[in-house]
């Protein structure tokens, strides 16, 4: 009797996990677009709170034998930041000038990007945002007089690689991030946010099919250290030792936290219908926090 009722639950249970089985792989053919409205709050290092509203569009504009070309656009931005907040101002001049930006790339037949296409063109781009900020930031903050806007700009450029922007579109919350992924029930990734901090990502999809996901904290102090350590030599701290960056983290004087959750609607054609996202992240004093609707646009 005990083997049945073990069989009969246990048959139970794998018919449960296999219902709530999803694999995100959107219709996708030449001409096909999608538009995304996006509301956005964030507040940046604990500054003034900043409101937007985008629109983006993503065009599937050619068809290969294993996949296909797509293009992403933010065609629109909105934004109530403030022209006496440096962070505002920083949010503001980036957002304006990534609007109208086309990243073109490459995906299976599933819609998972696999390689950016027009890299180069974009990181002409991205030199002139990262010159601007520099700008607005070097002038804003006396401070920093004596840093060299050059090496500054070099820092950030060098971290911009064509394999970041590549991760980031699988792994930043977007319409496209789940593409490919075959969803059950407790299925886990590892990832690096935006701040480089080693992340986990738990799935778990529902039988209405929508998609949540949490991501949480997933360092060991090491981790920590080695961080810590090649943010001290970026910012000139030569003289920073495995001892003092030891002594610094057993004093609780640098703090890592961060927690992430996204609730992913799929539509009939499998292309996501709506994204609500909160984002919360310490990074060595540094706190942000975002909170973003997206919704495809009728």
């Amino acid at each position: 009797m005990k083997k049945i009722l073990f069989t009969s639950v246990l048959l139970l249970f794998t018919l449960v996990m296999g219902a709530q089985t999803i694999k995100v792989s959107p219709k996708l053919e030449k001409g096909t677009k999608k538009t995304y409205v996006a509301e956005v709050v964030t507040n940046l290092l604990g500054m003034s709170e900043i409101k937007a509203n985008t629109e983006t569009d993503y065009i599937v504009t050619d068809v290969k034998p294993d996949g296909f070309v797509m293009e992403c656009v933010m065609t629109k931005f909105d934004s109530d930041a403030k022209k006496d907040d440096v962070m505002s101002r920083v949010f503001s001049i980036t957002q304006e000038m990534i609007k109208g930006i086309t990243v073109r790339f490459e995906t299976d037949k599933d819609g998972k990007p696999l390689r950016i296409l027009n890299f180069d063109e974009l990181k002409k781009g991205m030199e002139a945002v990262v010159d601007k900020l520099l700008t607005e930031v070097l002038s804003q903050a006396p401070e920093a007089a004596a840093l060299s806007k050059d090496d500054l700009k070099q820092q950030v450029l060098s971290s911009m690689t064509e394999d970041v922007l590549l991760q980031s579109m699988s792994v930043n919350t977007s319409p496209i991030a789940l593409n490919g992924k075959t969803i059950s029930l407790g299925l886990q990734d590892e990832y690096l946010n935006s701040n480089g901090l080693k992340m986990k990502r738990t799935y778990i999809p529902s039988a209405n099919g929508t998609i949540t996901t949490t991501g949480v904290l997933s360092m060991t102090k090491d981790d920590m250290k080695q961080l810590v350590m090649k943010t001290a030599k970026e910012r000139g701290g030569d003289m920073v030792d495995d001892t003092m960056i030891e002594n610094i983290l057993n004093s609780g004087m640098v703090k890592f936290e961060a927690n992430e959750k996204a609730v992913y609607t799929l539509d009939t054609d499998g292309w996501v219908k709506s994204i609500k996202a909160d984002v919360s992240s310490e990074t060595m004093g540094m706190k942000t926090t975002a909170n973003s609707t997206i919704i495809l646009k009728k």
